[in-house]
C-alpha cells in the first residue's frame, strides 16, 4: 500500500515531539510526516508572539499550504487559545481544512491541568459528533496517571511525554488505515487465540 501523506500541526506542546528524535521516528513510522509545530500558535486570530515572532494561526498556515497540506490533518493546538471562542476557532478550522481537501481530521485533547481547557475537550469532544471528518484522539485521558511526562507546567513534555504522544498519535493513525500497523504489533494476533495471563 502506498504511504498516506499527513501533516502534524501544534504548538508548543507538540514541539517536544520535534526535539525528541524517538518520537519523531515514531510519529513518521510508516506515513510521510510533515511537521509543522511552532510555540505559540493559536487555532485562529493571532498567535502570541514567540522570540519576537507570531506564527501563523493554524487557519493561515493551512490556507498557506493548500492542498500541500495533504488529506490526513492532525491538530496539537489549544493551549494558547480562548475558551470563549474555541468552538468557532475549531469549526472555522475545519471549513479551512475542508477547503484545501483534507479528508481526515485527528484532534488532540488538551492536557486539562487547568479548568479552561476541561471546557475545551468538551468542544473538542462536540465538534467531533457533528464532524464525521473528526476524530478526537484523547490526550487528556491517554496522559492522566503519567506525571512523569510532563514539564512542572503539567502541560509542556518531557522527552517520554514527547515520544508517548508520537506513539498515541501513530496510534491512531493506525487505527485509521493512514499508517500501516507496526508487524511486531500484538494487535494482529486472532482472537481467538488465547492469551496468556
Amino acid at each position: 500500500p502506498k504511504v498516506q501523506q499527513a501533516t502534524l500541526i501544534g504548538d508548543s506542546v507538540a514541539d517536544a515531539i520535534v526535539q525528541t528524535s524517538t518520537a519523531v521516528a515514531e510519529v513518521k513510522r510508516e506515513v510521510n510526516l510533515s511537521l509543522q509545530v511552532a510555540p505559540c500558535r493559536r487555532v485562529e486570530g493571532d498567535s502570541c508572539p514567540y522570540n519576537g515572532v507570531r506564527p501563523p494561526n493554524v487557519i493561515d498556515l493551512v490556507q498557506s499550504l493548500g492542498s500541500a497540506v495533504g488529506s490526513n490533518v492532525i491538530v496539537a493546538v489549544g493551549y494558547n487559545d480562548h475558551e470563549d471562542t474555541y468552538a468557532q476557532n475549531i469549526e472555522d478550522a475545519l471549513s479551512a481544512l475542508d477547503a484545501a481537501g483534507v479528508k481526515r481530521v485527528f484532534w488532540l485533547t488538551l492536557r486539562a491541568a487547568r479548568h479552561p481547557y476541561v471546557t475545551m475537550n468538551a468542544v473538542i469532544e462536540a465538534a467531533a459528533a457533528k464532524h464525521p471528518e473528526l476524530t478526537v484522539v484523547d490526550w487528556n485521558v491517554y496522559s492522566r496517571s503519567h506525571p512523569d511526562w510532563f514539564q512542572s507546567d503539567g502541560i509542556h513534555l518531557s522527552g517520554a511525554g514527547a515520544l508517548a504522544m508520537a506513539k498515541l498519535i501513530h496510534t491512531s493513525l493506525e487505527s485509521a488505515g493512514i499508517a500501516a500497523p507496526d508487524r511486531k504489533s500484538t494487535r494482529l494476533t486472532p482472537v481467538t487465540s488465547r492469551s496468556r495471563m
